[in-house]
């Protein structure tokens, strides 16, 4: 992704020293003359004021020289020690330069926000013009993500901090990545959003306690419009469905019974066996069911027995295959919610590539 600022008219940057010093200077004036009626000395006040103007002057200088770090560092100093809606200006337009789209566009949002405030007498109109400007171009720029969160009361960081909210009225609420400094996640309070992400690799991180952290690898190309699923999962010793089954431990039940039905079928089978054979050696010795004199009567009473053995057995064995089959209907893994299902994979997109992880 190339960084390098787009070559900009020298309008955009030449007026700013000019409308700073007219305005602030007038400012200052009728605050000074409002406290005291006169010309106010040299107080702490006009120094802290100089020396904004000064960092203000050395900030355009090095914008002039598209000496963006530089010229960005002297224009906050210059709003720390005086705000002017100006400076905000000149703050944004650095960090557009930089590539920090986000940043940029929280900036210019702010610059116009704070000269409505006073009165609209800061931003000259060509500059308030281009704003607007910025603003559009910047909104083209970055890529907007539709954020579905699970659970809902996760919290979230993109690279290493905190997401800033842009507004929330009705619908989804609009969030912006790479505005806010380094932290821990926060929560979003929402289960669904829209994300401003700048172009380039991001890291997503969301979290919540008892979960496991799910991490998720993003690059996004200027522009790109979206669909993303953020989720932690829960760990297996808390899910619902993790019985065990896939242990000995947690299938012995299942074995036990199986084992009980299979031995009761061998029994049936083996004794059915025994009994057919009686029943065969008896219609030797006993021709049309009567048996003569003599027959040995053990030979008869082995037969019964060993077809009510033969029966037994059959009964068990159909008891116990039903009872293993419906401890492993009780036992199954169930399968998980789409809301609460792990997201492992790759996802190529236009110009992007998602890879999920988990740890």
């Amino acid at each position: 992704m190339n960084l390098r600022p787009s070559k900009r008219p020298r309008w955009s940057v030449e007026p700013l020293v000019t409308a700073f010093c007219l305005f602030t200077g007038q400012a200052l004036a009728q605050t000074s003359a409002a406290d005291s009626g006169a010309v106010a000395p040299l107080d702490d006040a006009t120094e802290t004021a100089a020396s904004a103007r000064d960092a203000f002057k050395r900030g355009t200088e090095l914008a002039r020289a598209a000496e963006w770090t530089d010229a960005l560092a002297a224009f906050e100093r210059s709003a720390e020690l005086r705000s002017h809606a100006v400076t905000t200006y000149n703050i944004a337009f650095c960090e557009r330069a930089l590539g920090r789209y986000t940043r940029a566009r929280k900036l210019f949002a702010k610059a116009l926000l704070d000269n409505r405030a006073r009165g609209g007498i800061e931003l000259p109109d060509n500059l308030a013009t281009a704003a607007d400007d910025y603003l559009a171009e910047l909104d083209r720029k970055l890529a907007r993500l539709t954020i579905t969160l699970w659970p809902p009361d996760a919290a979230v960081a993109i690279d290493d901090a905190p997401l800033e909210l842009v507004a929330s009225q009705g619908g989804r609420p609009l969030l912006i990545a790479g505005t806010r400094a380094t932290g821990a996640p926060e929560a979003v309070g929402a289960s669904s959003f829209e994300l401003l992400l700048n172009p380039g690799a991001h890291k997503m991180v969301v979290f919540r306690a008892g979960y496991q952290s799910g991490t998720i690898e993003r690059t996004v190309a200027p522009g790109d419009r979206g669909e993303l699923e953020l989720r932690a999962t829960l760990p297996a010793s808390a899910r619902p469905e993790t019985r065990e089954q896939g242990s000995v431990s947690g299938r012995l039940p299942i074995y036990a019974a199986f084992g009980v039905g299979g031995a009761g079928v061998a029994v049936g089978v083996v004794a059915g066996i025994i009994a057919i054979g009686k029943a065969r050696q008896l219609d030797q010795l006993c021709p049309g069911g009567r048996c003569e004199a003599g027959t040995p009567h053990s030979t008869l009473q082995t037969a019964h027995t060993a077809a009510d053995v033969a029966t037994i057995g059959f009964v068990v064995g159909a008891a116990g295959a039903a009872t293993g089959f419906g401890l492993w209907w009780l036992l199954r893994p169930t399968s998980k919610p789409e809301s609460q299902q792990s997201q492992l994979g790759v996802e190529v997109g236009v110009g992007s590539l998602l890879v999920t992880k988990r740890f």
